[in-house]
């Protein structure tokens, strides 16, 4: 039997999934969230960001996997990077090729001046997601709500487990408050 906080909680993650599903949509048809693009001539899917990396991204389906919305904040004032809690999502690369990921993360933050948070994506430990560590939050007045897309070009089919990271630049205490992870793939 589902008590009323379980049900609230659920509700609230499916309107968090149904606004990410949308917001994903837009960006997966504008492209990853990367410098401007500019397509080839031949439209093959292959784009050149302003900073010369480029990609190619064309699955045929796309699955999404989110992490449990959490609802905890977390305090830090590491000035090198520590695991956001409850921001990990494992899932399965499909297909025989590798194909693109894009990670969406939202939090509700809180860095007050001088205080600035940095945030960036990990896949499998290693490999840093494009464009690689972002400003997150600096001089806020109250909790913002704030949101980074994150791209990886060529992941390979298999398991995989994509983790989120913050620090504080300057070691002033930021706080990570309610975050989703969400994780778009090949099936």
């Amino acid at each position: 039997m589902l008590t009323a906080l379980k049900r609230r909680t659920i509700a609230t993650t499916a309107v968090y999934v149904t606004l990410l599903t949308a917001i994903s949509s837009v960006a997966l048809a504008q492209g990853p969230s990367m410098p401007p693009r500019i397509e080839d001539a031949a439209d093959t899917g292959n784009f050149v960001a302003a900073d010369n990396s480029s990609a190619s991204c064309r699955p045929n389906k796309i699955k999404f996997l989110a992490a449990p919305m959490d609802t905890s904040q977390q305090i830090t004032g590491s000035m090198t990077f520590v695991k956001v809690q409850s921001a990990t999502v494992r899932f399965t690369q499909g297909g025989t090729i590798a194909s693109c990921v894009i990670v969406q993360f939202s939090a509700s933050t809180l860095a007050f001046d001088p205080a600035v948070m940095n945030v960036r994506v990990l896949l499998d430990g290693a490999t840093i997601a494009a464009p690689g560590e972002m400003p997150f939050a600096r001089d806020d007045t109250g909790n913002q709500v704030r949101m980074a897309n994150f791209f990886f070009a060529d992941v390979a089919p298999g398991s995989h487990t994509i983790q989120v990271e913050l620090r504080s630049i300057f070691g002033q205490s930021v706080v990570m408050g309610r975050h989703s992870t969400m994780v778009q793939f090949a099936p």
